[in-house]
Order: C-alpha cells, then sequence, then structure tokens
C-alpha cells in the first residue's frame, strides 16, 4: 500500500486519528511529570543524605564538662600508707594489696601523697585508673609501660607525668576534664577501640590494626602513627605540632576522617619530619607559625594523598619563613584548595580539586596536571602557573583572575568567565565564554515551555501541526543539546538530557506521520 493510501484511510478514519493523537498527547504529559517527578525525587533523596550524615555524626560531640561520677563497681584506693610512694608497696592501698587486672585505681582525697607507678603492663593491666577531684598530688610514671583496660583513663585533677621513654597501652576512653598532664611526654597506644576528650599535648599517639579512636577533644601531639585499618575519628582538633620536637612524624597507614580538622603545624625550629599522609577525609591544613622559623618549610610528597575535604596552606604573621608543599612527583586529591600568605604549593605531579582554588594570597607553580573534577572558582596571583589544565565533562570552572597555562586546556568549553577573565599561553591570551550563574536559571523554564507547544500542536488541525511539530521538535533538540553540554548548573543536567531525548522521539513521530 503505497503512503498516500495510507493518509487517506488516516482521513477516513477518524476515530483511529483521535486515538493517536490521544496517545501522543499523554505522552508528552508522560514526559512532563518525569521531569518534575525526577526533582522531586532528587530533593527527596538529598533530605534523606543530610539525615544520615547527621545521624552519624550527632554523638560525635565535644564534651562541656558536665558530667556524673561515681566510683567503679571494684575500687582500690590510694591511701599513700606505706613508707615509700611506690604503686608496688601493698601497704599504699586501701585493700592492702598491689592493683591487678581486676580492679579500677582511684587517687582523690583519701591521701594527697605523691605516688610513682612501678607496675609495667608486662605484669599488671589495670582494668581503670582515675585521678578523681580531691587529689592534689602527682602520680609520675617509672621506668615502665603501664596498661590500662576497657574502663580506662579519666583525670579530674592532680598532676600526671608521663615517662617520655615508655608507653601507656590504653584499651578504653582517655578523658582530659581537670588537672595537669605534663605537656608532650605522654606516648600512648591505642591497643582498642578508645575515645579521647579534653585538651592533650602528647609526644605520640600510635594504634595498632583496625582499631578506632574517636577524637572528640583537642589533641597536640609531635608523633601520629595509625595503623593498617585504623580509623581516626576527627570530631574536634587533631594537631602534629614540631614545639619543642627535635622531631615530627605522620604515618597515617588508615583512615583519618570526621567533621574536624588535622592540622600539621612547624611552630618550633624546623625538626627532621616524616609524612606518610594515607587516606585523609577531614580538612587539613599545612602552615608554619613562630619567630624561630627562619627557613622555608619545604613538605614533599611521598605518596599519593586524597583529602576528602578542604585542603589550606599558609603561614601565620609570627613567621617570615614561606610553607611550600611539593607535589614530587604525586597526586593530591581534595575538595576545595585554599593557598595563603606565604604559603604555595609547586612541583611535578598531579592536582585533582573537586571544589575551588583560592591562591590569590599564595602561590601556584606546577610542571604538572591540574584536573577540574567539580563546579569551582579559581583565583591565582600572577607569576602562577599551571602546565595542563582539564576540566571534567561535567564540571565547570569559572575564573577569578587570569591563568597562565603551559598549553591548551582540555574541556575549555567548560571555562567561563563573569569578568573578561581568560588563559595566556606563552604571549597569546584566550578569551572564555560568559559565565551564567545558577540565579539566571533557577528553573529550566524555555524546556519546559518548549514541551508545552509541542502539547498544543498536538490537539490543533492536522495541516498545520507536522509542520510546527517539526520545527518545534529541532528547536528541543539543539537547545537540549546545547545546554546538556555548556550549561554550568549541573543539577538541571537530566532535564536538558530528557529535552533532548524527547526532540529525537518528536521528530522520529512527524517523519512516520508525513
Amino acid at each position: 500500500m503505497a503512503i498516500n493510501d495510507v493518509n487517506v484511510c488516516n482521513r477516513n478514519n477518524p476515530r483511529g486519528e483521535n486515538m493517536i493523537r490521544k496517545i501522543y498527547a499523554m505522552s508528552i504529559v508522560v514526559l512532563m511529570l518525569s521531569v518534575v517527578m525526577l526533582g522531586s525525587v532528587s530533593a527527596f533523596i538529598s533530605d534523606i543524605d543530610d539525615e544520615l550524615i547527621d545521624d552519624e555524626y550527632k554523638d560525635s560531640i565535644v564534651p562541656d564538662g558536665s558530667y556524673e561520677w561515681s566510683y567503679p563497681d571494684n575500687p582500690i584506693i590510694w591511701i599513700g600508707a606505706g613508707l615509700t610512694n611506690l604503686a608496688s608497696d601493698p601497704d599504699n592501698w586501701d585493700l592492702g594489696i598491689v592493683p591487678t587486672s581486676e580492679h579500677d585505681v582511684i587517687f582523690d582525697g583519701t591521701s594527697v601523697k605523691n605516688c610513682t607507678w612501678d607496675l609495667d603492663a608486662s605484669i599488671v593491666t589495670v582494668n581503670s585508673l582515675t585521678l578523681a577531684n580531691g587529689y592534689t598530688g602527682t602520680l609520675t610514671q617509672g621506668d615502665v609501660d603501664i596498661g590500662i583496660g576497657a574502663g580506662g583513663y579519666l583525670q579530674e585533677a592532680g598532676i600526671f607525668t608521663a615517662n617520655v621513654n615508655k608507653v601507656i597501652f590504653q584499651a578504653g576512653p582517655f578523658n582530659i576534664v581537670g588537672g595537669t598532664l605534663t605537656i608532650y611526654r605522654l606516648n600512648l597506644f591505642a591497643i582498642n577501640d578508645i575515645t579521647i576528650d579534653g585538651t592533650v599535648a602528647l609526644k605520640s599517639i600510635e594504634t595498632t590494626d583496625d582499631v578506632v579512636i574517636n577524637v572528640n577533644g583537642v589533641i597536640y601531639a609531635h608523633n601520629i602513627i595509625n595503623g593498617h585499618g585504623a580509623v581516626m575519628n576527627v570530631s574536634n582538633l587533631l594537631r602534629l605540632n614540631s614545639y619543642t620536637a627535635s622531631s615530627m612524624t605522620l604515618l597515617n597507614r588508615g583512615i583519618i576522617q570526621g567533621k574536624g580538622e588535622l592540622h600539621i603545624v612547624f611552630d618550633g625550629s624546623y625538626p627532621t619530619t616524616s609524612i606518610e599522609y594515607g587516606n585523609i577525609f577531614c580538612s587539613t591544613t599545612i602552615r608554619s607559625a613562630g619567630a624561630n622559623l627562619l627557613n622555608d618549610v619545604i613538605v614533599k610528597l611521598n605518596n599519593n594523598v586524597s583529602f576528602g575535604n578542604t585542603f589550606n596552606i599558609f603561614s601565620s604573621d609570627s613567621t617570615t619563613a614561606n610553607t611550600i608543599l611539593d607535589l614530587n612527583g604525586f597526586s593530591l586529591n581534595a575538595n576545595g584548595i585554599t593557598v595563603g600568605e606565604m604559603g604555595a604549593i609547586v612541583g611535578d605531579g598531579k592536582i585533582i580539586n573537586a571544589g575551588d582554588l583560592d591562591a590569590s594570597a599564595g602561590m601556584i607553580d606546577i610542571s604538572g596536571h591540574y584536573v577540574q573534577a567539580g563546579d569551582g572558582n579559581i583565583t591565582m596571583q600572577d607569576g602562577s602557573y599551571i602546565d595542563r589544565l582539564t576540566v571534567l565533562p561535567k564540571a565547570s570552572l569559572h575564573l577569578g583572575s587570569d591563568l597562565y597555562l603551559g598549553r591548551l586546556p582540555n574541556h575549555h568549553y567548560n571555562i567561563l568567565s563573569s569578568d573578561g577573565y581568560g588563559y595566556w599561553i606563552d604571549d597569546t591570551f584566550y578569551t572564555v565564554p560568559i559565565w551564567e550563574s545558577a540565579s539566571d536559571d533557577e528553573k529550566p523554564y524555555i524546556a519546559i515551555i518548549f514541551l508545552v507547544l509541542v502539547l498544543v500542536i498536538s490537539i490543533i488541525g492536522y495541516h498545520y501541526r507536522i509542520v510546527l511539530l517539526q520545527l518545534v521538535s529541532l528547536l528541543c533538540l539543539a537547545y537540549g543539546i546545547s545546554r546538556y553540554i555548556s550549561h554550568p548548573v549541573v543539577e538541571w543536567y537530566p532535564i536538558y538530557l530528557i529535552l533532548t531525548l524527547a526532540g529525537i522521539v518528536m521528530i522520529i513521530y512527524s517523519i512516520i506521520r508525513r
């Protein structure tokens, strides 16, 4: 049967024609409803994610010091009645025996006599150790390692002086709410999951493999060693500090993560430094401070680093030393980077950034590769340089200054500017398209208008419908493709993709109907 015969049959069968028209109109309505539902589902999923995140961290709260403490079930109390001040002297304890692994050791107002702990962890690991309110003496770690079990360590009062050459093996909470812990002497070794509260200055904090440390307080340390598979959850501040140290070490073979911050601070004479960053998923800062720093601090990467949050590098006002991060052939992955006053990132390597890069006060000079993995702004000082720039297809980069590049960037159509900025390659300046902010297109009104036009055209007279349908279909196709490629508001990508597919379907339909 010829095509003309088919058209004649269609004209002679108005019920069939009306049925086709209704089916077509219904398909357009379904397309429009899918657009609306897509936005609603995305918002619903986003709300669920926020709730999950809130639930995950809602218990990670810095303690406010308000708590109730009561004596444990199996206490042994320091009475200091012996001729010595040694923990190994049974006369110094109310039970007349030396503490065992079953005991909860308590120092309180019963006796304020000083104590030297000389019971090695290889002999006894007490269940808990408490310096309670009322104790004004000093507990000194002798030439032994101290073992503390699941009951943990609590200090409300008194003074604890650790042995800088020995270790405290900790299997329970470590809580400082009062008293004095002599700074930068204690070597804390977590042999089980523990929680650290309060403000503590340690010589070192170390974990065995596969344990979890919840850092709820403010922790200063010269050395941080995180074992394989171990996790440090930071809800406040974990600070690697060089103050008074001859060496400073970060060996992260597990994960450091959380809503808090990790600071690596050079604030004394420049010590011997060993840093293995590993996987860090919290906001991280490297900075220099202190008048004793006379030379620039140069920190070199010795492995690929994944900062799952923001990364900052700068020098404080108190020093004249620059803080320089040398990529050293490795990659740095972050979700926002700030290079502040007297800070710099240099060398041959790769930066993968899913957020903003603000180097307006610092310096970027990399002979390697910078990858913009998510929407972000970039601002750099004159003299900064990036050899190779790539903007991933689903990302966009908004220029806040001119860039100085070594070669043409990849996916350059995703580089935009609202202030006439561009990029220089040698002596040639390249302009970039005008940035269209999200506020200029909060809703895809044009796309919705196109779909409405198609719906209207499908129900008007036959003779005009096919021509108009083809015209609007081509406009839908062109607009959808152009917005999908270049639109900086990434959340509307699915809508423009649907519009593009609708244009293709309508063109095919109009050809068949002719």
